[in-house]
């Protein structure tokens, strides 16, 4: 009604210098201005007016990007040159410590070597991720934890609430917990905020070990302080210390019987506390209790 042709509004907004056809632009995203020896980008269809993402450079044409990288028209062929770095991810580890590739969290990790091998589903998913973007697919190798033997303790066990009063030690559902980190307070049990006497009212408990080999010792270990009885996580720091007290004290003394079980000190070659697992403290006889434990090899 002015007289005037307006143009269509099909058309793009140009949001960057305009190149005409075969022309060749520097551009260097992520700004939008030309510059002096930036990626080279040949635009070789009509006038591309929107700015190319670096993220670009790896899409297929005519694949829609999601958003924040999505577009409004099919890509074009757009190249770098030969010597770009590659932007493809490389794990470096077959575990991951958090919830994406690289990012950790805080707390305890998904997947924790020492506590939870990746399963091979989950590394070949790794591998094959959209951000791996690498010439060969072949899934990592995933590194399995070293075993773990029970030690064979001699300890009578003549009662009958043993299954019902054990007190177990899990993480991630998983039994068995490092005497070290045990002793450290590094843990997060499974249900470590549980009192785990209560119920039973005891004060103390009366700890025996019996590894094979050396004579039996036993210790008490109270149950109960100023805040009440001991949450999970707290009794198996206790039991983590007492255990670290026996095998200090066996390690100076001759094993008597099969050298597999003997305790080592210093560098002296032997099992050392920091190689024993704890899985659980059970009753074994009135107002004795055991702890079940393991050596990982």
């Amino acid at each position: 009604m002015f007289g005037a042709t307006t143009a269509s509004s099909s058309a793009p907004t140009a949001l960057v210098p305009q190149a005409a056809q075969g022309q060749t632009m520097y551009l260097s995203p992520p700004h939008y201005f030309p510059s002096g020896q930036p990626n080279v980008y040949s635009m070789n269809e009509p006038p591309y007016v929107y700015p190319m993402h670096p993220m670009m450079q790896m899409v297929p044409q005519n694949h829609t990007l999601p958003s924040p990288y999505a577009i409004s028209s099919p890509m074009l062929n757009v190249a770098t040159s030969s010597d770009a770095p590659p932007l493809a991810y490389q794990p470096q580890s077959p575990y991951i410590s958090g919830p994406y590739p690289s990012f950790p969290t805080s707390g305890m990790p998904i997947y924790n070597d020492r506590y939870m091998p990746v399963p091979q589903s989950r590394a070949a998913e790794v591998t094959s991720a959209p951000h791996a973007m690498t010439n060969s697919q072949t899934p990592q190798p995933v590194a399995q934890a070293p075993p773990r033997i029970r030690i064979p303790q001699t300890l009578e066990v003549t009662t009958r609430a043993s299954r019902t009063s054990k007190v177990e030690f899990r993480i991630n559902g998983i039994l068995g917990v490092s005497v070290k980190d045990a002793r450290e307070g590094y843990l997060q049990l499974d249900n470590g905020e549980d009192r785990v006497f209560a119920s039973n009212g005891s004060r103390q408990i009366h700890l025996v070990i019996k590894w094979p080999g050396y004579p039996e010792k036993g210790m008490y270990i109270p149950v109960q302080d100023k805040d009440g009885f001991l949450t999970r996580n707290r009794f198996a720091s206790a039991v983590g210390h007492q255990i670290l007290r026996f095998v200090t004290a066996m390690g100076k003394q001759r094993i008597q019987g099969n050298k597999q079980w003997a305790i080592g000190k210093g560098g002296k070659r032997g099992i050392l506390a920091d190689d024993l697992w704890l899985l659980y403290v059970m009753p074994a006889a009135h107002n004795i209790w055991m702890a079940e434990l393991e050596v990982q090899q």
